[in-house]
């Protein structure tokens, strides 16, 4: 049995390799399907929230004329929405419509003495345009929390009792004001509603208030707080499925506000998102107090949203400030002006990459039935592209693996299709790397003899520097073709195992230099991996190991998108950008890919120890993988990035390869002088 099996075991590689091949080839049409649904969409919504303006109007002398002067400011400025809550008692006064008092209040302005044992609302209206418009959203919003209201004027005014605390009926949300639904869509403006789960669900009134809002051009809801509508009933009484038939039912968009924005994922958006049809947009959120940052700074990073993000609504906040030693009230809007208007504004940056304002509208998705059938083949590959990375360490188990990860991985579909597609792709992104290092070392151990310094040389050690960069996209080719799903471009699914990613192949390379590079048997690699671990440690290596693990500590801090920048290489990679239109990765092309091709250059002329420069080297072929992992990313883009690394990379090493000779000249001159 062992000889049967260690026959088909030595003719399993091939297999194995075309079985990779077949699977890139499948891969294909996942990646040009991915690339249409990208280009689907290219509009894009500068939305602001309305609320803000309320507040900011309320600092100013005449707040009704302040706020008509700004919405035009916006409209010219490229805002082309405003967001709308749900109303409350408290948002209605900021508007001017109402009046909210106490009992006290209420007491004291009808000339009475208050009595110390009410404690209720008092509501009146404005005028007789607003007690018409606004009475019914008070008096039928109130009565779903329980509270029956009554009439009530003061002076000839209408009004309203509220039998409830005035700091509780402040904060109820009701359905949106009417008067400022008209107002802002009489003034040309697409209105994105904002709708929270914080009152009792009742699908009916849900329908209805939907149903309004359509007539009012409101295409995308918004979700506020925690969670969408209908998660809190959601298990008991199947309220996001209710959610979802009313806003297919009218074609509304569900907007997912992107990670980066939140501290936590809203709950129910993915299952939302899921029960309709994955009709929904990415929005990208500017806080108030991040509305005060550098006019240019603003509009780069609203620019890279959409174009690096594939972010289709932009959402603005502002903020009041009071300056003390002024005695003034500032606020942030012209800020925001400047960020968006004029040559460096992102509306005209938007417009030239061939963007243009209007509702954002969700990308077409086009999933033909064969498609999974491609998925399959994907799958299998590989599990073969695994298996192949495994077998660089023992070459003996490379027929089992892959029978093993077969059977596994059909266990693990009836799982979670889902989890069997992340791992996959985290797996092949492992060994895809891993095995560019390897690959590279197996060619220089079959060079014989040093070749001369030179352009020959340089010329050989760039040539495999992109052989084993395309045994890396080997890699993107499988990340692109298992995480082909509009969920992980709407970022409600996302890479798992970052970290692992930036970790293994660089632990693997360093073990496959250091034990397997030039051992023939494994009791020779055997013979090394004791020896080393019997080695006696000084004091030097304990410093060693201690830099290291800084230095490691650091690279982990700066893998997936939490890592933090200093303001120096945030203006570099911001000039590079703007400069480039897509940035390459600095750590690839200043540091890993370069540092990959000195190791090559120096190896061709027989330094023994060059190889163990591939252990950083395989950092920058673990970034082409990681880089194509940012599903939300454009595909072109990822592949114009990884390009840019590679080609900028090269440049780089010749520089590295000068200062080495420039190294040895400096040395050779002066070595004699410290010897004496």
């Amino acid at each position: 049995m062992l000889h049967i099996y260690g026959k088909w075991n030595r003719t399993a590689s091939k297999f194995l390799w075309w079985l990779v091949v077949i699977g890139i080839l499948a891969s294909l049409p996942s990646a040009y399907s991915r690339i249409q649904m990208e280009g689907s969409s290219n509009t894009v919504e500068i939305v602001f929230d309305y609320s803000d303006l309320l507040k900011i109007s309320r600092t100013q002398a005449n707040p009704l004329s302040y706020m008509k002067e700004q919405l035009d400011l916006m409209k010219a400025a490229g805002i082309t929405s405003m967001s709308v809550y749900e109303s409350t008692l408290d948002e209605l006064s900021l508007g001017g419509r109402l009046n909210v008092l106490s009992s006290k209040e209420a007491a004291l302005l009808n000339g009475a003495v208050p009595d110390p044992n009410a404690n209720d609302t008092y509501v009146v209206f404005a005028d007789e345009a607003a007690a018409r418009m606004l009475k019914p959203v008070i008096v039928s919003g109130f009565a779903m929390y329980g509270a029956e209201v009554r009439s009530w004027s003061l002076h000839g005014q209408q009004g309203l009792v509220i039998p409830m605390p005035l700091e509780e009926a402040a904060m109820k949300p009701l359905d949106p004001d009417p008067y400022t639904l008209q107002m802002l869509k009489d003034s040309g403006f697409q209105i994105v509603f904002r709708l929270s789960d914080n009152r009792p669900f009742d699908a009916d009134r849900l329908e209805t208030l939907l149903v309004q809002l359509k007539q009012y051009g409101v295409r995308s809801i918004l979700f506020a707080g925690d969670q969408v509508t209908g998660f809190a009933d959601d298990q008991k009484r199947h309220t996001l499925t209710a959610m979802a038939e009313v806003m297919n039912d009218l074609g509304m968009n569900v907007v997912v506000i992107e990670p980066l924005s939140l501290k936590v994922p809203q709950q129910g958006i993915e299952k939302l998102a899921y029960l309709t049809h994955y009709r929904a947009v990415r929005l990208h959120s500017l806080l108030e107090n991040q509305s005060d940052l550098d006019p240019q700074t603003l509009s780069d990073r609203f620019v890279l949203a959409v174009k690096d993000r594939n972010i289709r609504m932009i959402y603005l906040n502002a903020s009041v400030h009071k300056v003390a030693e002024k005695a003034v009230m500032t606020n942030t809007l012209h800020n925001l002006y400047k960020s968006l208007h004029g040559p460096d504004g992102a509306v005209q940056r938007l417009q030239a990459a061939g963007y243009s304002l209007g509702p954002a509208e969700p990308f077409h998705v086009a999933r033909p039935a064969w498609f999974k059938l491609l998925k399959l083949v994907t799958v299998i590959g590989g599990v073969g592209l695994i298996a192949l990375g495994i077998s660089a360490f023992a070459p003996d188990l490379l027929l089992g693996v892959f029978l093993i990860g077969l059977v596994g991985s059909a266990g693990l579909y009836k799982l979670s299709p889902s989890l069997l597609v992340q791992a996959l792709a985290l797996g092949t992104g492992i060994f895809a790397s891993t095995l560019a290092v390897v690959m590279a070392v197996q060619s220089l151990r079959r060079q014989t003899g040093a070749l001369p310094g030179g352009s020959r040389t340089i010329g050989r050690s760039i040539l495999l520097f992109i052989k084993a960069s395309f045994i890396s996209l080997i890699g993107v080719a499988y990340t692109v073709g298992l995480l082909n799903n509009i969920t992980y471009s709407l970022q409600l699914e996302l890479y798992r195992g970052v970290s692992l990613l930036h970790l293994l192949p660089i632990f693997l390379a360093g073990v496959y230099v250091l034990f397997f590079a030039e051992k023939s048997s494994f009791p020779e690699t055997v013979r090394s991996i004791r020896k080393l671990l019997l080695t006696n440690i000084n004091l030097l290596w304990v410093v060693a190991a201690g830099i290291a693990g800084v230095v490691l500590l650091y690279y982990l801090s700066r893998t997936g998108n939490t890592g933090n920048a200093s303001d120096v290489e945030r203006s570099f990679r911001g000039a590079l950008e703007n400069a480039m239109g897509v940035r390459p990765r600095t750590k690839e092309f200043l540091l890993a890919h370069p540092i990959f091709i000195l190791g090559a250059y120096l190896a061709y002329q027989k330094y023994r120890h060059a190889a163990y420069l591939f252990v950083i080297g395989v950092i920058g072929q673990l970034s082409i993988i990681d880089t194509s992992a940012h599903i939300h990313t454009p595909l072109i883009i990822t592949l114009i990035r990884i390009g840019y690394g590679m080609f900028f990379g090269i440049l780089v090493s010749l520089l590295y390869i000068a200062v080495w000779h420039l190294g040895i000249r400096l040395w050779n001159k002066w070595s004699p002088i410290f010897k004496e």
